[in-house]
């Protein structure tokens, strides 16, 4: 903390004798923004093979969730705690559900992926996306899953469904694919 108020004061002087460089000016500000706020970096989790794509917290915060473009999803606790795959494509996207016990995973292979957070075990592939995903999240309630895809698409998934609601949401699936790929004669 004494290091940075000295350079920020330092840095004051060199402003006046116009001999501070942006770059420096920019690197001593930032010191002085983390030394403040007390933001620092305490930890970095290293194991994906490519870019990580995106991050999420369990809600206890006990667990961080990773994606990459390696295809995994990762899971930690200051360490990695399970890598998971099932994508055949970049993973894009995560969230945890609000009861902290199911992770969904969005993929450029155009799928949705409901995993056990317990066991890592796949519990279902949802399918209905026609191109690649960009992001999945929860609802507060853990009722709903919100998709998105690169065709300009939300999709609403309801979770849990009961079979008067299977019934219906059947019909309007099978209905919208009859309209979408008529059959030819």
């Amino acid at each position: 903390m004494l290091k940075a108020l000295k350079a920020g004061h330092e840095l004051q002087g060199w402003e006046k004798l116009d001999q501070a460089k942006q770059e420096t000016t920019q690197g001593v500000i930032s010191a002085l923004q983390q030394a403040i706020y007390s933001v620092r970096e305490f930890n970095r989790l290293e194991a994906h093979r490519d870019r990580v794509t995106d991050i999420s917290f369990s809600p206890d915060g006990k667990i961080l969730a990773s994606v990459s473009a390696d295809n995994t999803l990762k899971l930690w606790n200051v360490i990695l705690v399970r890598s998971l795959a099932g994508h055949d494509r970049n993973v894009w996207s995560v969230s945890f559900s609000p009861n902290g016990k199911t992770l969904a995973s969005a993929s450029l292979d155009s799928t949705i992926n409901l995993w056990n957070i317990d066991d890592g075990t796949l519990l279902q592939t949802l399918k209905r996306h026609r191109h690649w995903l960009t992001s999945v999240s929860f609802s507060p309630d853990g009722k709903t899953l919100a998709s998105t895809s690169s065709d300009q698409i939300v999709k609403l998934w309801k979770l849990n469904l009961n079979i008067e609601d299977l019934i219906r949401l059947g019909c309007h699936w099978l209905t919208d694919d009859l309209t979408t790929h008529p059959q030819e004669e």
